[in-house]
């Protein structure tokens, strides 16, 4: 996450309904040398929605060079199996995914900041006044706006990726955390192997994580530093 804190990290004249989606965006590829080449080109800003007429080429233009555009094991995008825009359409009307992994890709980013733009007056509340509740109000809404447009595991996975990113742009933001997205498989699979007999719920799986991460940093400080568990450390359950 290094480079996230160079390339994206935050910078005067950011606001919270760009930085939530563009954190998404840039863990999608978490490649520096990739992120360099869509600001180079325009197709990415730190204040502003991305330019995707110019996420295709590119994306094909480091694949003409044998070169992945990834960087890390985070694939949401091809995650994603079907979705929509407007909630008013019935779920047979969702759109199925039948194109390649860029446009997919493309088009998962799309839907994120189609709902921060939604969103947008909860995020300036946020950021204006950071607490619990609007912490909440904004990772729980967005997490079920976005749920609502696409199907499959792709929201959990998402969110839990961003907000990961979001915490070193505004570690301030560690002491208002109230909610996190649980149904990451990750979550689902580990902490009912470290907790047996808990249920595999939102509420019962944020318990367990929060009580897991205190334990680590009573017992073992520093260790969880560099792992994606280290999120929860020190909070607790709302």
């Amino acid at each position: 996450m290094s480079s996230y804190s160079k390339q994206v990290g935050w910078t005067e004249g950011m606001t919270y309904v760009v930085l939530f989606p563009l954190a998404m965006c840039w863990r999608i590829f978490s490649n520096g040398r990739f992120w360099d080449a869509l600001l180079h080109v325009g197709a990415v800003s730190l204040t502003a929605t991305p330019v995707w007429a110019k996420f295709r080429p590119a994306m094909k233009m480091f694949q003409a060079h044998n070169e992945s555009f990834y960087a890390g094991l985070f694939y949401c995008g091809n995650k994603l199996i079907k979705f929509r825009y407007a909630l008013a359409d019935p779920w047979q009307r969702c759109t199925a995914c039948k194109m390649d992994d860029i446009d997919k890709l493309i088009e998962s980013m799309k839907i994120v900041w189609h709902v921060a733009r939604l969103m947008k007056n909860d995020f300036q509340a946020l950021q204006a006044t950071p607490t619990r509740e609007k912490w909440k109000t904004c990772t729980q809404g967005y997490l079920e706006a976005i749920r609502d447009r696409t199907v499959g595991m792709f929201s959990d996975y998402a969110l839990k990726k961003s907000l990961d990113a979001i915490l070193i742009s505004q570690p301030s933001l560690e002491h208002v955390v109230s909610y996190w997205p649980m149904q990451c498989p990750a979550y689902v699979e580990f902490l009912p192997k470290l907790y047996p007999g808990i249920k595999r719920t939102q509420k019962q799986l944020y318990a367990a994580a929060c009580h897991y991460h205190r334990q680590l940093k009573k017992h073992f400080r520093g260790t969880g530093s560099g792992i994606a568990w280290r999120s929860f450390a020190g909070w607790s359950v709302a």
